[in-house]
């Protein structure tokens, strides 16, 4: 077997340091591009995709779920309703515990206690379609905003606003 020289030894070396420093940059630029380690800075709205799609899907697939992006408890049920998307409260109203989920075999929601629940019985966060150049067809997201299930006599004002610790 014949030994290394030490020309190949620098070519050894010089090469990992070469896919090492590669490796570093990546991750420097990750770390840049997504801001770092701190949450998404919170906005009133956020783009949650395209509405056309978002509806095109709803229809094939049923409602689906998209996680709070600002690392809060606001995680949101996209669904139809008439026709229109909904952004329904991943909880019921007044429960956070009791948590939401979709079941396709039973073509419903069920509460933390397996009972069926109607889409317009669930709180739900302001919703629109974008018009400005930036968003125009785009479906905005208002987790800021908590309008009252439609199915079931609100208990406190028409709207309430949510205020989170940033």
């Amino acid at each position: 077997m014949p030994t290394k020289g030490p020309d190949d030894m620098r070519l050894l070396f010089a090469t990992g340091a070469a896919v090492l420093l590669a490796g570093l940059m990546v991750a420097a630029l990750l770390l840049w591009a997504t801001g770092g380690t701190a949450k998404p800075k919170e906005t009133r709205e956020f783009v949650a995709g395209s509405a056309r799609q978002i509806a095109l899907d709803l229809e094939s697939g049923g409602p689906y779920f998209f996680p709070d992006p600002f690392g809060h408890d606001r995680g949101v049920w996209l669904a139809l309703e008439h026709g229109q998307i909904v952004a329904l409260q991943q909880h019921l109203a007044g429960d956070p515990s009791c948590a939401i989920k979709w079941r396709a075999s039973v073509r419903s929601f069920v509460d933390c206690h397996d009972d069926k629940v109607r889409s317009n019985e669930l709180d739900r966060y302001r919703t629109r379609i974008g018009q400005g150049s930036n968003t125009r067809g785009a479906l905005l997201l208002n987790l800021t905003v908590v309008d009252p299930a439609p199915g079931r006599t609100p208990t406190t004002s028409a709207t309430s606003t949510v205020t989170t610790a940033g």
